[in-house]
C-alpha cells in the first residue's frame, strides 16, 4: 500500500511537472566575480517526497529518475535561457541518466533552449554506485564529444568520489560541504584541501568548494588556493537568478 501511493506521488510529480528549480550562484574567488550556477531540483508537493533527497531516492528505486531528472533540467534551461549568456550552469546528473538511452533526447532539450553545452557541467552526483564503470564511461564520452563539461561532486566527502574522478577525467570537482566547514579549526581538514587542490592544478582541474558559509571559511579557502565557491555566505538556492552586480552588493553587506 505505501509503495503505491509513493508510485503515485511520483507519476503526479512527472505527469503535473511539479518540480521547481532553484538555483545557486557559484563565484570565482580570485579575481572575485560571478562564474555560474547550480541548479538545484525543489518538488512542489506536501507529500513525503517534498525533500528533494528522499524524492530522488524513490524515483531511482521505482524507476522514474530519468524522467524526473530530465523535467527538471527542462524546466531550468527554460528560465535560464534569456539570461545566463557566458555564465557556467551545473546539472546534477546521476550515473543512471548517462547510462541510460536519453542522449538524443537530451542533445534536443539544449537546442530547443539554444543553450551551448560548452558552458555546462553535468555534475555526476552520488546517489547511486555506478554499477558498470565500462559503459558508463562509453557513454559519458558521448556527452563529452557532444562538448558538455563533467564535475565530480562531494569530493573528500562521498565514497566512491575519487574512483569516479580517476575514471571521469573531470574538468571540475566540488570539495564537500564537511570538508570546507571548520577548516579555521581543522588541520586535517585543511590538509586535506590542500591536497585537492595541488592534485587539481597538475591536472588542469577547476576546483569549487561547497558550503562556504562564514567570510572566514570564504578567506581560507582562498588562500588554500581554491578556484571558486559556493555556499550560503554568498546566496542560498533561489528560484530566481539575479544579476552579477545585485549579488556582490548583496554580499558586501554581509
Amino acid at each position: 500500500r505505501y509503495e503505491r501511493k509513493i508510485i503515485i506521488e511520483l507519476r503526479k510529480i512527472v505527469d503535473e511537472e511539479l518540480i521547481v528549480p532553484y538555483f545557486q550562484p557559484i563565484f570565482l574567488l580570485d579575481p572575485f566575480k560571478l562564474y555560474g550556477f547550480e541548479s538545484l531540483s525543489r518538488p512542489n508537493t506536501l507529500s513525503t517526497l517534498s525533500a528533494p533527497d528522499i524524492l530522488f531516492k524513490a524515483a531511482i528505486q521505482y524507476g522514474f529518475y530519468q524522467d524526473i531528472e530530465l523535467l527538471a533540467w527542462e524546466k531550468a534551461l527554460k528560465y535560464v535561457a534569456p539570461i545566463i549568456n557566458e555564465k557556467k550552469l551545473f546539472l546534477n546528473c546521476n550515473p543512471y541518466l548517462v547510462e541510460g538511452p536519453k542522449f538524443m533526447l537530451i542533445k534536443s532539450i539544449f537546442e530547443k533552449h539554444n543553450i551551448n553545452v560548452k558552458n555546462v557541467f553535468l555534475e555526476i552526483t552520488e546517489r547511486s554506485a555506478i554499477p558498470n564503470f565500462k559503459a558508463f564511461y562509453e557513454h559519458l564520452q558521448a556527452y563529452r564529444d557532444y562538448g558538455f563539461q563533467f564535475a565530480i561532486d562531494d569530493v573528500g566527502g562521498g565514497y566512491a568520489s575519487l574512483e569516479s574522478i580517476v575514471e571521469t577525467r573531470p574538468e571540475a570537482v566540488k570539495i564537500d560541504r564537511h570538508i570546507v566547514s571548520r577548516l579555521d579549526k581543522d588541520s586535517f581538514r585543511r590538509s586535506i584541501v590542500k591536497f585537492i587542490v595541488s592534485f587539481c592544478k597538475e591536472h588542469g582541474i577547476f576546483s569549487i568548494a561547497e558550503g562556504i558559509e562564514t567570510m572566514r571559511d570564504f578567506e581560507i579557502v582562498r588562500e588554500l588556493g581554491v578556484d571558486a565557491g559556493q555556499g550560503y555566505y554568498f546566496q542560498k538556492p533561489e528560484p530566481q537568478i539575479n544579476t552579477e552586480e545585485a549579488l556582490i552588493r548583496n554580499i558586501r553587506t554581509i
